[in-house]
Formats: structure tokens, sequence, C-alpha cells
């Protein structure tokens, strides 16, 4: 009795081992790749939620260069209306100026004597449009609408000059300092002079320096 009672013990002994040794390795086996599994999706949610915030954080940059750019272009826009006409007119015509390339000059238009001893130039006019109508030149005398006078950056000043265009023959002052010599114009004509000659910007003038004779 007493022998098959320990043996019984020692059955029931040897079969919580074995059942031990099995959950063992069944935990094992199958936990560890569980384990895995959890650790990898952990890492993948947390990568997401990175490229997520990432991604939300370069949107809303680019919404706030938006909206930058926008009120530059509402600011540019009230600059633009509250600058006079002629003035934005000025400054357009001198960007379009500056963007081309300088005038180069031409043998026919450089000013070589011609016969007669009439020179020929090319000329400008000022005081027309720009707004310097009624302001001083440089002799201190004030531009008018009648005033039959140049400018020009070589001649003293009060020079007298006879302009010829087309037949039409004018004596005219040195009252003024210009034009700009990368122009390659040698004059700038008043209002007056330009009209009494009905000259055209940049055509051929016949000129020379006018004598008591």
């Amino acid at each position: 009795m007493r022998d098959k009672r320990e043996n019984r013990k020692r059955r029931r002994t040897w079969d919580n081992v074995v059942n031990l040794v099995l959950i063992t390795l069944i935990v094992g086996g199958i936990g560890y790749p569980m384990v895995t599994m959890y650790r990898r999706d952990s890492r993948d949610l947390h990568e997401r939620a990175q490229f997520k915030k990432t991604l939300q954080q370069q949107q809303r940059t680019l919404k706030d260069m938006g909206t930058q750019q926008r009120k530059l272009q509402e600011q540019m826009k009230e600059l633009r209306q509250r600058v006079p006409a002629d003035l934005q007119e000025k400054i357009d015509k001198l960007n379009r100026l500056l963007s081309q390339d300088p005038v180069r000059p031409t043998p026919k238009l450089a000013g070589l004597p011609s016969r007669g001893g009439w020179r020929v130039a090319r000329a400008s006019n000022f005081g027309i449009g720009d707004g310097l109508l009624g302001h001083a030149m440089a002799n201190g005398q004030p531009l008018t609408d009648s005033v039959l006078g140049f400018a020009n950056r070589n001649l003293p000043m009060g020079t007298k000059v006879v302009f010829e265009y087309r037949g039409r023959m004018i004596v005219a002052t040195k009252t003024d300092w210009g034009p700009a010599s990368w122009t390659n114009r040698e004059f700038d004509l008043t209002p007056a002079t330009q009209r009494a000659l009905q000259y055209v910007t940049d055509a051929p003038l016949n000129w020379k320096i006018a004598t008591d004779g």
C-alpha cells in the first residue's frame, strides 16, 4: 500500500514537471514571436506618427509662406496705388531703359562734321510728362512751355546753337545739363524747342554753334 502511494506521488511529480516543461516550451516558442511582432508594430506606429507630425509641420510652414506672400503682394499693390501715375510711368520707363543694352554709337550719329559746318546728333526732350515743367534748370531759370532751350553735357552754359530738322531751323540757348552719356544722345530739348522743330526723338538732328553773323 505504501509503495503504491509513493509511486503515485512520484508519477504526479513527474507529470507536473513534464507539464511545466511543455508550458515553458509552448510559451517560449509562441510568446517570443508575439513580443517581437508587438515591438515591430509599436516602432512602425511611432515612425508613422513622427512622419505625420513632420508632414503637418511642413504644411503649416507652406501655408504661412503663402500667407506672407499674399500680404507682400497686397502691400506692393497698395504702394503702387499710392504712387502718382506720372511718377509710376517714369519708374517703369527707367526700368525698361535699365533692362536694355546701352545704345551703341554709330558713325552717322556720332556728331561728326557734315557739309556747311553742320554736325549731326540725336536728341530727346525733357519737361514733357516727366514732372520737370515749372522746376528750375541748371541756369536758375524755371522750365516753362515757352523756353527755347536745350541741355548738353559739353557746351558752356548759355551757348547758342542753331538746330535744323527737316527744313525747320531755330536758335536755342543751353539752359541745363544732360542727357546721360549712356543714352548716346547729345541734346535734350525743351518742349518749346521740340515743338518748334516738330522733332521726333532719336531722329538725326543737324546743329552748329550760332555766330553773330
